[in-house]
């Protein structure tokens, strides 16, 4: 009797330990580049390029009667514009870079006053945007959505169904470890750049724009200063700021070092990623005692 209750057990627990461990061991999917922004009909072929009355249709249609149906962020990015018209009725835009392209998506006719997010704001995939509607030139309720690829409208079903899922490319090291956007946050169209961190006022750059990060610095009211160039600095509330992914390589053992040229400190597993926070003299730091050799990592954007 106690040995069939001790053999019970022991598969119980084989049985338990085999779930879990097909839980943890699988491989997990690569994650998609862009989802579907909204739950709903779309027509086959999505209806990109029909014909309408104001030419050719540069985006497709998802419909759904429910109320309260939320439109989410396709991918990450910024938001270039949160506003209303007479034809996308209440719509965003948001830009996008993945694997060193740049994107632009498109959510139209939503309900009026529902938008979430503005100008500036930065946004992560999956973020509510707000909800359907049928404001604008709509004869129902839909999200009308479009995909760029750099300024060309291109058909989003391949996108937000997998088929193509932009493959990662690799950031060649120049000295920098993030990219920044700039904004405003008086609503203005320009904001003001700095020869030093916090001092000597150089001269304006456009709001929306993209530079690479150099490096950054505290200045005197103990903001940090982002370098974007020689003797060209932003404060920290003036940009958004994207650091880079780094991923340890496979097939060489990899160390992570104490200082630039300083003591290896330990091997590190290939596939292994890291958020960099500073580039200097072919090394990438993860932390303040933490260094990789650039050649060391695949960086991504």
């Amino acid at each position: 009797m106690k040995k069939n209750l001790v053999v019970k057990l022991l598969l119980s627990f084989i049985l338990i330990v085999s779930i879990f461990g097909g839980l943890t061991s699988g491989t997990a999917s690569a994650a998609q580049a862009f989802i579907k922004p909204a739950t709903g009909i779309t027509p086959t072929g999505g209806d990109f390029g029909d014909y309408r009355s104001h030419g050719s249709h540069n985006g497709i249609d998802i419909s759904n009667n429910d109320a309260n149906s939320p439109i989410k962020a396709s991918a990450g990015g910024t938001v270039t514009t949160s506003g209303v018209n007479s034809y996308w009725g209440e719509y965003i835009i948001l830009s996008h870079s993945i694997a060193g392209q740049s994107y632009k998506t498109i959510y139209a006719h939503m309900t009026t006053g529902s938008r979430k997010v503005f100008y500036g704001n930065t946004v992560v995939q999956g973020q509510l945007l707000g909800y359907m509607g049928s404001t604008g030139e709509s004869t129902g309720q839909h999200l009308h959505f479009e995909l760029h690829v750099g300024t060309t409208p291109v058909n989003p079903l391949p996108y937000i169904n997998g088929t193509i899922n932009p493959a990662p490319s690799y950031h060649e090291y120049d000295g920098t470890y993030a990219s920044l956007r700039t904004k405003s946050v008086t609503g203005g169209d320009t904001i003001n750049v700095y020869s030093h961190p916090g001092y000597g006022l150089k001269g304006t750059l456009p709001v929306g724009n993209q530079y690479k990060v150099y490096s950054r610095a505290l200045g005197s009211d103990q903001k940090y200063y982002y370098a974007i160039g020689a003797d060209t600095y932003v404060h920290q509330d003036n940009g958004t700021v994207t650091q880079y992914k780094g991923t340890v390589k496979s097939g060489t053992t990899v160390y992570v070092y104490d200082s630039i040229n300083g003591t290896a400190k330990q091997a590190i597993s290939a596939g292994s990623t890291y958020t960099l926070i500073a580039a200097r003299e072919g090394w990438y730091a993860i932390d303040s005692t933490n260094w990789f050799k650039a050649t060391d990592l695949n960086v991504t954007k």
